[in-house]
């Protein structure tokens, strides 16, 4: 009897672990999809900077012929275009090199559980030894 109810309470702790891992690793998905998001909008605001700054340039090019007046004011727009453009995509590569690895909290609890069970079925076969 006492071995069925070890048993029992093995495999209710089991089905616990693993609904709260798996509810983990259900938060870790969703933060990463916020992310990846935040990244996709982020990479659109840096690639319309960047195109931008690339039709002034071309803008500035045919503006040489004209009066000097425009020169300062497009050469000034396209160095805040492409400075933010250039900013965006320091930000995105930081991002992307700085993002922990996907479901790494779960799967470093799930290491921490599987010890704390070889721990717990070390004790049960010493005491059964004894």
């Amino acid at each position: 009897m006492a071995l069925l109810d070890s048993v029992g309470r093995l495999a209710a702790s089991m089905t616990d672990i693993l609904q709260t891992r798996l509810a983990l690793a259900s938060l870790e998905i969703e933060e990463e999809l916020q992310r990846f998001l935040q990244l996709l909008l982020w990479s659109l605001a840096a690639f319309f900077c960047a195109c931008f700054a690339v039709v002034l340039v071309a803008v500035l090019l045919i503006a040489l012929f004209w009066d000097h007046y425009r020169l300062p004011l497009i050469g000034g727009l396209i160095a805040a275009f492409g400075g933010a453009s250039y900013w965006m995509f320091a930000h995105i590569r930081h991002q992307l090199a700085s993002k922990p690895r996907l479901l790494q909290a779960t799967l470093d609890e799930l290491e921490k559980d599987a010890a704390h069970l070889r721990g717990a079925v070390q004790e049960e076969r010493q005491e059964n030894a004894n």
